[in-house]
């Protein structure tokens, strides 16, 4: 292998021979075997301080992977002294669903991560073609980073391209193809490296298989009403395995409605269930500042529904689709699974049902599932308190499901001395009064709940009772029987407002650490703030690329970059309107 300097750096990892036109291929001495430059482009990190970091890298070139990325290496440079963009490799083996994976290193011995880029999906055939360019991911470690969109200067030479078929377009992206009239080729959206379709207050989960499915969400507003968000029933899965998103469009058209706002609950090993949601919702931008909550239009939702009252689930593996019916429209319910086995039971209740001052009284409802049918319209508990907004989170798991039940907070609006957090004892059928102490804020609305090695943390909310912007610190949440004690973070380094979200994701890191991620601040403005802790302590702040509020965040626990998260989604408010946002954000862990 040999390495070269190149004068001009396109921010893209290309596969020459695969990719640049000036790169001329040697001679395979095989015919199923070709020789190949690779260019790789970081003109976006150059002045970063993370790229002046490193000094050497390691580069491979995997087959198809399977859960184990690297259970076939076509080629390894293993630990070389960084000098050049430009590498030439002979004799790689042909083939499909080759992965290319870079890292750089600040030091000799290749230990100490500071990028890392990957890319699947690829095709390496001989003879090697003349042009074709493969964007890839490369991601400054403990940073975030956009992922990468085609230069529109790119984009715009595809779509003059002359072709007869779409193999001829595949070659520059995997999403270009030959349309009609004019026969060019067409590259449209950011896929298959963002989302193809925009999406805020959507849902995500993680597969069996590792892969992270997303599902509905709000995408643009109404041509009539710039207040009133349409939303989506498309389905999108993000492949770790090759870092690329799929869609699965054969799934949304089952689908009788978009929907946002909605609860999702991942069961029986790739099976999702979709529960109610807003078919379309009002949200208003006043000034800069964004209403906390959306409001149910009276008009012009598909079908007359506005909220939905139907359950669809989706095996995601076999591309099947299973619609049910809710005893009422639901908008932002609770929803958690009882138990995952032959016969699962996914409890769902509370949030927002005909407008926005009825939220559902008191009601916990059950999916039963028994063979392949389900009935969702079972009452399984009576709260003690009309809730939206609450949290509802696990106290004691049993397998992939859970035993002990704690709903924390929600909405509250006339009602008045209702308790602030309740239990639902699964396992012997019960519902059970907990009492707050401590710090224990009157009322909360819209905070988050993580268990960090059986330690609970809360993140974010509001405080009816104080004011109406977002205003409750970090706090901890220990139990002691039927008595939950909350106590303030003490907070180091950073304005204890800074902490202030709602709409925001909390989501722990593999080594325990805590990441609190954008949403909207104490004004409620998009934050592009997400600050880090460690244990009861804050450690630091990192900067997203686009503050955003109602977005999703996956931990990648199999695949190329294993537990990196994915950002997805979400609403900003750029060029003084609300809109969703398409572009996904990478954070790759040391």
């Amino acid at each position: 292998m040999r390495t070269s300097k190149q004068s001009a750096l396109v921010a893209v990892l290309a596969l020459a021979g695969l990719a640049l036109a000036s790169c001329q291929a040697a001679e395979p001495r095989d015919p199923n075997r070709v020789s190949l430059t690779l260019s790789l482009g970081l003109e976006e990190l150059q002045q970063s301080l993370v790229f002046q970091q490193m000094t050497h890298f390691r580069l491979k070139i995997l087959g198809e992977p399977t859960s184990n990325p690297n259970s076939k290496v076509i080629f390894d440079s293993n630990c070389l002294k960084y000098e050049g963009d430009n590498f030439e490799i002979q004799d790689i083996e042909a083939g499909d669903g080759r992965v290319v994976f870079f890292e750089g290193f600040e030091d000799s011995s290749c230990t100490k991560r500071v990028l890392v880029g990957a890319r699947g999906g690829l095709s390496i055939k001989n003879p090697v073609p003349t042009e074709g360019f493969y964007y890839m991911h490369v991601a400054p470690v403990e940073q975030f980073s956009l992922m990468p969109t085609p230069n529109p200067t790119f984009v715009a030479s595809i779509n003059k391209t002359p072709c007869q078929t779409n193999a001829e377009c595949e070659g520059f992206d995997g999403a270009a193809y030959c349309r009609a009239p004019g026969n060019t080729c067409h590259l449209e959206t950011y896929y298959p490296l963002n989302l193809a379709t925009r999406r805020a207050f959507h849902q995500a989960a993680e597969l069996d298989n590792g892969m992270i499915v997303f599902t509905g969400g709000f995408t643009a507003p109404s041509a009539a009403d710039k207040e009133q968000f349409l939303t989506t029933e498309r389905i999108e899965v993000f492949n770790p395995l090759t870092m690329l998103f799929e869609r699965k469009d054969g799934l949304s058209d089952s689908t009788p409605a978009g929907y946002a706002l909605h609860g999702l609950v991942k069961f029986d090993g790739n099976k999702i269930a979709n529960i109610g949601g807003f078919n379309q919702a009002r949200w208003r931008l006043a000034g800069d500042r964004v209403d906390l909550l959306p409001s149910v239009p009276t008009a012009g939702c598909t079908n007359n529904k506005c909220l939905l009252d139907t359950v669809s689930i989706f095996d995601i593996g076999r591309s099947t689709y299973v619609g049910n019916s809710l005893p009422l429209p639901l908008g932002m319910p609770l929803a958690g699974l009882v138990k995952d086995a032959s016969t699962p039971t996914i409890l769902l209740g509370s949030g927002f049902t005909s407008s926005q001052t009825a939220p559902v009284s008191n009601q916990v409802y059950a999916c039963d599932f028994t063979g392949t049918s389900q009935n969702c319209t079972r009452t399984a508990y009576t709260l003690g308190a009309r809730r939206r907004g609450a949290a509802l989170f696990c106290r004691t798991a049993n397998g992939n499901g859970c035993d002990d039940y704690v709903v924390l907070g929600g909405n509250l609006l006339s009602d008045a001395n209702v308790p602030l957090l309740e239990g639902i004892d699964v396992k012997n059928n019960t519902k059970y009064a907990i009492t707050p102490a401590g710090d224990a804020p009157t009322t909360l609305t819209g905070a988050t709940v993580v268990n960090v090695d059986g330690t609970f943390y809360v993140f974010g909310g509001v405080d009816e009772k104080k004011s109406g912007n977002p205003n409750v610190p970090p706090m901890k949440l220990t139990f002691n029987g039927a008595t939950a004690t909350f106590t303030k973070l003490t907070l180091t380094g950073v304005d204890e407002k800074k902490t202030y979200r709602v709409y925001h994701t909390a989501t722990v890191l593999k080594d325990g650490r805590v990441l609190l991620i954008g949403g909207l601040d104490d004004q409620r403005r998009p934050t592009a703030s997400a600050l880090v802790f460690i244990g009861d302590k804050y450690s630091r702040e990192v900067m997203l690329n686009v503050a955003r509020f109602g977005h999703s965040v996956s931990t990648l626990r199999t695949g190329l970059i294993p537990n990196a998260l994915l950002i997805v989604g979400g609403f900003n408010t750029d060029g003084g309107a609300l809109g969703a946002i398409g572009a996904a954000e990478l954070f790759v862990t040391q």
